[in-house]
């Protein structure tokens, strides 16, 4: 089930409990072949867990910032029937996101809360066919570091499926999913003194994403494993926006902007051991997508005008191809290599959702063409005494017509007021990222576990015809390092303990690399304790 925000392609990591996970894989580089859109640059899969046993447990976590966390979560289980249910809160005071001698009366911290709610019922009438029904609710509320600007989110999903194995040894799986979500957020002015706000725009988003995936899976003479597939993907969503006078007392402008995706895709891949040490992976997808029924309309309220504008349909294909291959030259050692090309079309969000951000104004652009990626990867991973383990990657990728934040010369559209800096969404040409990834994990004993990584990531703008002192720029909010340094301690006998620190180099916020953004450092520390607590029974 895709877990992107079908309008916006964001992720809210917070719809799913730490506790309701039971594994995470990552594959990383270009995924396209098997996933489709959104997976341009690798695959975060959130395998959660299912029920096996009556239980009921619970968490509760503090942290700075008046955070706090209180998760619940129980299992029942009779027979072949298995059902969980489960729910989270949380919320956080958090802290100040402008520096203390540039602070004033508008600022505020950046406060969070959310609610969670998932059910699951699964009920497997034979070894060889299951189904599943799981769904959930998600609340969220944001304050943005200032007294008027604020975000909030409500949204509930549904999803449903099994699998059947068939006599001659074919994996069948088939899921469908529905989401609907609203999302709300506020804009507003700051003076230059930051003592004073007015509201700009005031916008809610509603949203409906619907779809469903086919899956075979079968082994063929030994050596091959065969999968296959077809899945497809409807959206529909559309930003009402309130846009408010200069003096953000009353609205102005009632203004809608929305329109339509469909998708469809097939698969197809196949992982072949020629031997025992080489096994080669190779995979195809064909795409098509089409962006349909795009308007804005435009009613100022003064003097009852209506401006509409119909954005034309548009259709577009992709195919994404991928071959790669792992080597195992010992038990301890294993070379890795792999290319392959993907894509990401232009969600609704950036092709007809505006917003502002203090005085920065970035336009929507319903004529945006999807990102294709083209690139590959080699590595290693080396196994020491089985304590040690020392991966190394090197990648590169080339994009073509990435979407990006393109800062707009004078003079601007009526969007974007005087004294703004305005910005609109565009295929940005050409770029490249090349780099390398390392890691070393030490695991001495059972409950010590010691990791250490780096990534030299080097993104540069390539070509852009349209603006040409692009060209040769990093690519914005994207830094050339980052480190992590990682120590945990595992004893549920005593306590369990984990420290994460990371560093972020500096980067660019803009386009045109005017506005950086210093580099930063973030310590993560955990302690908790598992309680058993008896429980009686009648």
């Amino acid at each position: 089930v895709p877990f992107n925000d079908p309008f916006g392609g964001w992720v809210y990591w917070s719809r799913v409990p730490l506790e309701h996970i039971e594994r995470i894989e990552i594959v990383r580089g270009g995924g396209s072949a098997l996933y489709g859109n959104y997976a341009l640059g690798g695959v975060i899969n959130i395998v959660t867990g299912r029920p096996h046993s009556t239980s009921v447990q619970g968490t509760v976590a503090g942290g700075t910032h008046d955070t706090l966390r209180a998760h619940l979560q129980t299992d029942y289980v009779t027979g072949p029937l298995a059902l969980s249910l489960q729910g989270e809160v949380f919320s956080t005071g958090g802290f100040p996101i402008v520096r203390v001698e540039q602070r004033g009366a508008v600022d505020t911290a950046a406060d969070s809360r959310h609610q969670t709610f998932i059910g699951r019922l699964e009920h497997p009438f034979s070894p060889h066919l299951s189904l599943f029904l799981t769904g959930s609710y998600f609340h969220e509320e944001r304050g943005n570091g200032t007294r008027l600007q604020e975000n909030a989110t409500e949204a509930g999903s549904v999803a449903a499926g099994g699998r059947l194995r068939t006599g001659d040894g074919s994996d069948w799986q088939l899921t469908v999913h529905t989401q609907l979500q609203t999302f709300d957020s506020t804009f507003t002015r700051v003076a230059g003194n930051r003592q004073t706000e007015t509201l700009t725009t005031a916008q809610e988003v509603p949203s409906l994403g619907v779809g469903g995936a086919l899956q075979w899976t079968k082994r063929l003479f030994v050596q091959h494993l065969i999968t296959a597939g077809i899945d497809a993907q409807f959206i529909d969503g559309e930003s009402d926006e309130h846009l408010f006078n200069f003096a953000g007392t009353s609205i102005t402008t009632r203004r809608e902007a929305g329109g339509q995706q469909r998708f469809v895709g097939l698969f197809a891949q196949d992982i072949f051991t020629l031997f025992p040490q080489l096994q080669f992976t190779t995979a195809l997808r064909f795409d098509a997508f089409r962006n349909g029924e795009g308007s804005r309309t435009d009613r100022t309220l003064a003097t009852g005008a209506v401006s509409r504008a119909d954005f034309p349909t548009t259709t577009d294909t992709s195919l994404s191809p991928k071959l790669a291959l792992v080597y195992h030259v010992s038990d301890l050692l294993a070379w890795r290599g792999a290319a392959y090309q993907a894509f990401r079309a232009p969600t609704l969000n950036e092709l007809y959702r505006q917003f502002r951000v203090q005085n920065v104004v970035t336009l929507a652009h319903a004529g945006l063409g999807p990102e294709r990626l083209t690139g590959g990867e080699v590595g290693l991973d080396y196994a020491l005494h089985s304590r040690w383990l020392f991966t190394l990657c090197g990648f590169w990728n080339e994009v073509k017509d990435p979407v990006s934040n393109v800062t707009l010369a004078a003079p601007f559209p009526s969007d974007c007021p005087a004294g703004t800096v305005c910005r609109q969404r565009q295929n940005l040409g050409r770029t490249r990222s090349r780099g390398t990834e390392v890691e070393l994990r030490y695991t001495p004993t059972q409950v010590w576990q010691f990791s250490a990584s780096y990534l030299y990531n080097e993104s540069t703008v390539l070509a852009f015809p349209a603006d040409p002192a692009l060209e040769g720029k990093r690519v914005p909010q994207v830094p050339k390092h980052t480190y992590t340094l990682g120590v945990q301690y595992r004893n549920p006998q005593l306590v369990n303990a984990a420290f994460l620190g990371r560093f972020v180099g500096d980067q660019f916020e803009d386009d045109r690399n005017q506005n950086g953004l210093s580099s930063f450092f973030l310590v993560n520390i955990n302690l908790w304790r598992p309680l058993p607590l008896p429980l009686a029974t009648a």
